[in-house]
């Protein structure tokens, strides 16, 4: 494998690729939809023919001598000569290369076969047939022969010379064009020791076969990462928190991800998911706090601390407004009948309890039933 390595190096083969999302317009997209359906098209009827050719005369059939059948090809059918020149060539050559693989006794490639209308569309082209342009640090466009500028997202350099170039499309629809890259070589002269394994993490850094502690690599946070990090930490000690108080400690999945990640740091994290599902079912019931409650007033903590405790109210016995207004008043002095104040029931469930029956709703008391005049 170096060996064959070495030879594509030499004839100016890519030995690298680069590949980033294309986007290109509608009417771009339909084309290169019929465009990668022509190229399955070349694929299928190449390979029929040498197939043909060599069950008759026993000869096998190359680009080169293909290649004539296609410029014929070219000629009668439009939807053939709409394809770009240097497309079904590239197509042709990839077939080169898949009878290649099959006869190699090294290599583990089978019997080329036939290409599905399901399967993905791709469309081959030589580096020589497209250019790249960069607009911003962010994109940049690529010019496609007999289609013009397509716009692509320049998530890294391609740091080298284009020799190919292959445009795809998934399943969902979404575009990809990848660029097969001769990156020139830098080879380091051999220092004279003793080869060495090398092993790169994510947590450690590397492990070297001939040490026995991990290398571990400086910390290279910018100021904006670390402050990001810093608020994340908070945002993960404020959710162990709310889990403890309010979910009577167990945890959603995003967090339990999160404690996975910095096992070690939390004694919580490391317990089995049933356990945590079980205390999420036992919860014991909470306490109120002591002191003044949410609905509580100054002045009713003066009349508690003096002994006169407000009696419980009865929904049988409403309360009634000792003292009218003015306003409400007639005009010979005679006050009018002073108005029921009758709270009304909300009934809210418990936490973690059962919800009530409706037939034990319709029992509760109810103060507008009780109540048959005025006192």
């Amino acid at each position: 494998m170096p060996e064959r390595r070495e030879q594509r190096r030499r004839k100016g083969f890519a030995d690298s690729g680069r590949t980033y999302r294309l986007h290109p317009s509608p009417e771009q997209a339909e084309r290169l939809q019929e465009w990668g359906h022509t190229c399955r098209a070349v694929w299928n009827m190449a390979l029929e023919q040498r197939i043909y050719v060599h069950r008759q005369r026993g000869k096998t059939l190359r680009s080169g001598e293909q290649c004539r059948f296609l410029t014929q090809a070219r000629r009668d059918f439009e939807w053939v000569a709409d394809l770009p020149s240097q497309a079904p060539q590239q197509v042709l050559r990839h077939l080169d290369r898949a009878y290649d693989n099959y006869w190699n006794p090294d290599h583990p490639a089978e019997f080329p076969r036939f290409k599905k209308r399901t399967s993905r569309v791709a469309i081959p082209l030589p580096g020589q047939a497209v250019r790249v342009t960069k607009l911003n640090r962010h994109w940049a466009s690529v010019r496609v022969p007999k289609l013009g500028e397509v716009r692509f997202r320049l998530t890294r350099s391609l740091g080298g010379e284009i020799r190919n170039v292959s445009i795809r499309a998934d399943a969902a629809g979404r575009w990809s064009i990848a660029f097969g890259v001769r990156v020139p070589a830098r080879w380091a002269p051999p220092n004279g020791k003793p080869p060495v394994g090398v092993d790169f993490g994510v947590k450690h850094s590397a492990y070297l076969s001939d040490e026995e502690a991990p290398r571990l690599m400086d910390r290279t946070l910018t100021d904006g990462e670390k402050r990001r990090l810093v608020g994340l930490e908070r945002r993960r000690e404020r959710q162990i928190k709310q889990a403890k108080q309010r979910n009577g400690g167990k945890y959603s999945n995003r967090l339990k991800k999160t404690l996975r990640a910095n096992r070690g740091t939390e004694g919580q994290a490391s317990a089995p998911p049933a356990r945590l599902h079980a205390q999420a079912h036992h919860r014991p019931r909470q306490e109120p706090r002591p002191g003044r409650h949410r609905g509580s007033s100054r002045a009713a903590d003066d009349q508690k601390r003096q002994g006169h405790e407000r009696p419980a109210w009865n929904p049988c016995r409403p309360e009634v407004r000792s003292e009218p207004s003015r306003s409400r008043q007639h005009a010979g002095g005679t006050p009018t009948p002073a108005r029921l104040q009758v709270p009304r029931l909300r009934i809210r469930p418990r936490p973690g309890a059962a919800r009530r029956n409706l037939a034990d709703v319709r029992r509760l008391p109810c103060p507008r039933r009780c109540i048959t005049r005025q006192p």
